[in-house]
């Protein structure tokens, strides 16, 4: 029998940290705020909406390299998807996840009250800025590395993991096929279509996000920083016809 984690409480608000921030950080918070306000309720359903599905297997995909340990951090938890499922597969971990912005968190919130996991802790706080005293057998973060450049987070998350300890990282890729280019953009096209008129929240997102799927590098910078502050880079996967990618690397030094 394993021992459960105390859960945070989850009865107060969950409030962010006011802060000012000087640069990346700030362009940062503000991209996301403005990408994201408001769109908490619809979030769950739109990001499987939108993927047809494949948010969910790119989840299993994220469970199946997740390593056993005492303690495991989601980056970027939003409304909890995988933090739930970490949950569920490591009971006996203490999970916290950690998200930027409180009305995911409070999202969050409502779907653990629910289902009532023992072993997660919510925080709210930016991913390159949150700090703990004890370090992580595992990080992992979907759809965080498109916002936040790869100088920026690595450096952070070395000291948050442990010896040997995995940093699994997931998001949207440009398809490097030309055919599957050619579908990824008319993709792209229809959502931003759909979505105009069935979520009015998620205009913002669906006007901007293929531009900045488009010219992001995220998987190449990833690694170059990675290998720049003590990683090894262990797997690069290119899943569902390369319109998403996962980096699972190891900390050695």
């Amino acid at each position: 029998m394993c021992r459960a984690s105390r859960r945070v409480s989850m009865s107060r608000p969950l409030r962010c940290p006011s802060k000012k921030r000087k640069g990346r950080s700030l362009v940062t918070t503000n991209l996301v705020e403005r990408f994201f306000r408001g769109t908490s309720q619809s979030y769950d359903l739109v990001v499987n909406l939108f993927t047809y599905g494949a948010d969910r297997y790119w989840k299993k995909e994220i469970l199946k390299r997740t390593p056993r340990g005492d303690r495991i951090l989601d980056l970027a938890c939003g409304t909890g998807i995988l933090t739930l499922h970490l949950a569920r597969v490591n009971p006996c971990s203490q999970i916290i996840g950690v998200d930027v912005m409180p009305e995911y968190l409070q999202k969050a919130r409502q779907k653990i009250l629910e289902e009532r996991p023992c072993n997660i802790q919510l925080v709210c706080g930016k991913a390159e800025e949150v700090t703990f005293r004890t370090a992580f057998d595992c990080v992992t973060s979907s759809y965080i590395p498109k916002y936040v450049p790869a100088e920026r987070l690595v450096p952070h998350l070395a000291p948050l993991l442990k010896h040997h300890g995995v940093l699994i990282l997931h998001d949207f890729a440009y398809p490097e096929t030309w055919l599957f280019r050619k579908l990824w953009e008319l993709h792209m096209i229809l959502i931003k279509l759909a979505g105009w008129f069935l979520f009015p929240e998620w205009r913002t997102v669906f006007k901007e996000l293929a531009g900045l799927v488009r010219t992001s590098q995220w998987v190449a910078e990833y690694r170059q920083a990675l290998d720049a502050h003590g990683f090894r880079t262990v797997e690069v996967a290119r899943l569902t016809a390369g319109s998403a990618a996962l980096l699972v690397a190891e900390k050695v030094a």
